[in-house]
C-alpha cells in the first residue's frame, strides 16, 4: 500500500513571530520625553533670545543715552563706552560658560597687558571672537564693517564707542593711524569677514598699511576653534552636543620696522608684511592640537 506523507510535513515552514502594529508603535513614555525635549529647546530659545535682547537694550541705553554722570569730553566718553563694552563682553561670555556653551583657554594673554599702543590682528572663525578680545581690553578701538554700522541696534553703540567703520577709504586709514599714534589699542580682523571652516580667507593689506604708517607693532592673536560650524552663529534653539572649545594664542609682536624698505614702494612693503602675517596664522592653525 502506498503511504502518503502528511501535508503538514510537506508544507511545513519555520515558526514566525508576528508583531502587532500596536506593539510597534512608540510608547507614551517616548512621546512624553520627546515633548519634554521640545519644550526645553523652546524655553532655551525664548529665554536666551530675551536675555540677549535685554542685554543689547541695556547696553544701548547705557552707552548711547546722555546720562548726566557720563563724561562730557568726546574722547573720554568713547573710552568710558569702551570700558562698558569690556564689562558687557565679560558678562556675556560668563553666561555662555555657565550654561556650557563654550570653553575658553588663553596662551600668552599677558602680552595683551602692554602699556604701549597695539595693533591687534586676529582670525575670525566664530561670532564670539570680538567678545573674547574686548573682554580683555579696557580700551579698544575696533574696525567694524559697514553692515554693522548700519544695524539699527548696534549703530548707537558704534557711535558712542567711536569705533572706526571699514569703508576702505583714506580717511579710515588716517583715523586708525591717529588712534595708534595717540597711544590707543586698535583691533581688526584682516580677513574682513568670517573665516571658512578650518581655513583662512586672504588677508587684506589694511592692517599692514596702518602698522607701517603708525610704526606700531602688530600683535597676532590666533583663535583656534575645535567645532567652528556650531559657533558661526548663536542658535539658542539648538542643544549642542558639546561646548564650543576655543584656544586663543597671543603670539610675539611683529615689528613693522623690518618691512620699511625705502627702496620699495609702500604697497610692496605692505604686501610683504601681509604675506608674513598670513604665513604666521596659517602655520599656527595647521599645527594646533586640542
Amino acid at each position: 500500500m502506498t503511504q502518503h506523507k502528511s501535508t503538514d510535513l510537506l508544507f511545513h515552514q519555520p515558526h514566525t513571530t508576528f508583531i502587532s502594529s500596536k506593539a510597534m508603535q512608540p510608547s507614551s513614555k517616548f512621546f512624553a520625553l520627546a515633548r519634554l525635549g521640545r519644550l526645553i529647546a523652546i524655553a532655551h530659545f525664548i529665554v536666551g533670545r530675551i536675555w540677549f535682547l535685554l542685554c543689547i537694550l541695556k547696553l544701548t541705553l547705557e552707552i548711547a543715552t546722555p546720562w548726566p554722570w557720563r563724561p562730557h569730553d568726546l574722547e573720554q566718553r568713547s573710552i568710558w563706552a569702551q570700558r562698558y563694552m569690556q564689562r558687557f563682553s565679560q558678562t556675556f561670555l560668563d553666561m555662555l560658560y555657565r550654561i556650557r556653551l563654550i570653553r575658553v583657554r588663553w596662551i600668552g594673554r599677558e602680552r595683551l597687558l602692554s602699556t604701549e599702543p597695539l595693533l591687534i590682528v586676529a582670525n575670525h572663525p566664530s561670532f564670539l571672537d570680538v567678545f573674547f578680545l574686548l573682554a580683555e581690553l579696557p580700551q579698544a578701538d575696533c574696525l567694524v564693517s559697514q553692515k554693522w554700522a548700519r544695524n539699527p541696534t548696534l549703530s548707537a553703540v558704534i557711535k558712542a564707542t567711536e569705533w572706526v567703520t571699514n569703508d576702505s577709504s583714506r580717511q579710515m586709514l588716517e583715523t586708525c593711524i591717529a588712534r595708534l599714534q595717540a597711544g590707543r589699542t586698535l583691533v581688526l580682523f584682516p580677513e574682513g569677514t568670517r573665516s571658512p571652516e578650518g581655513e583662512l580667507n586672504e588677508f587684506q593689506r589694511g592692517a599692514a598699511h596702518i602698522a607701517l604708517h603708525a610704526k606700531c607693532p602688530i600683535l597676532p592673536v590666533v583663535i583656534h576653534c575645535k567645532n567652528p560650524k556650531q559657533m558661526r552663529e548663536l542658535n539658542w534653539s539648538t542643544p549642542y552636543e558639546e561646548p564650543g572649545e576655543f584656544v586663543l594664542e597671543v603670539l610675539n609682536p611683529v615689528s613693522p620696522a623690518d618691512y620699511l624698505d625705502k627702496n620699495q614702494s609702500p604697497a610692496v612693503n605692505a604686501r610683504k608684511l601681509t604675506a608674513t602675517l598670513f604665513d604666521i596664522f596659517s602655520k599656527r592653525l595647521a599645527s594646533a592640537e586640542f
